[in-house]
């Protein structure tokens, strides 16, 4: 279950003095609706929506904010780090992150998923799963954090959010004692070279239906 949203960075001098103004924190659970809302937004359009909603696409971004609250709540259950990306107070950028380690539940998560799969519907649930098994697949056998959602609000992008937000998942890998590294997957070639500016390897390249996703590492 891992996506990250398509960030084109183009950095002037406004953007330049808003970078500054960022702040970068871990999300507690009652803003996880703040920042389902915040990724809704970001993948609208993107590759792997307009596959698993092909058909239904005016549906799209309501019907995922609810897959995106459970992928969120589900890491701040199990103490995985989530990310957030404010400038003056206003979420504009959510990383969504899992740690090496067992992927335990509980039967509140488990309702929730439930939940989250009825809302999605039947082909874009089996298309969700289809891309999440080709991303699983493309993953190194070494211990790893996987960068699964990365998400800025369009209007946001370009000011250093991403960045941020790629940063502090480095960090927090670095300070596990379990982690080599950072994995992702990435659906569009824009952000190819965004990632590669922070250290990020191709390891991966495969098709999944009528998208392409590369698989990403970066290893200290």
């Amino acid at each position: 279950m891992n996506t990250t949203s398509s960030l084109n960075y183009a950095p002037n001098a406004s953007s330049a003095h808003r970078s500054n103004l960022l702040e970068v924190h871990r999300l507690k659970q009652d803003e996880m609706s703040e920042a389902s809302r915040v990724l809704s937004e970001a993948f609208e359009g993107y590759p792997v929506a307009n596959y698993m909603f092909e058909g239904f696409l005016e549906q799209g971004p309501e019907r995922f904010r609810v897959m995106f609250e459970y992928l969120i709540n589900s890491r701040i259950v199990r103490d995985w780090p989530v990310f957030g990306c404010r400038l003056g107070g206003e979420l504009v950028g959510v990383a969504v992150v899992s740690e090496p380690g067992e992927e335990w539940s509980t039967p509140e998560l488990d309702a929730q998923w439930e939940r989250a799969t009825k809302a999605m519907g039947e082909q874009a649930m089996d298309r969700f799963l289809e891309y999440a098994g080709a991303c699983d697949a493309g993953l190194p056998d070494w211990p790893h954090h996987y960068l699964g959602i990365l998400g800025v609000k369009p209007e946001y992008q370009g000011i250093g959010c991403g960045s941020s937000l790629v940063e502090a998942v480095k960090s927090d890998a670095m300070l596990h004692e379990q982690s080599y590294g950072v994995c992702l997957n990435t659906e569009t070639t824009i952000n190819l070279p965004f990632y590669r500016r922070h250290g990020f390897k191709t390891i991966d390249s495969r098709d999944v239906g009528s998208i392409h996703t590369w698989g990403m590492a970066w290893k200290w």
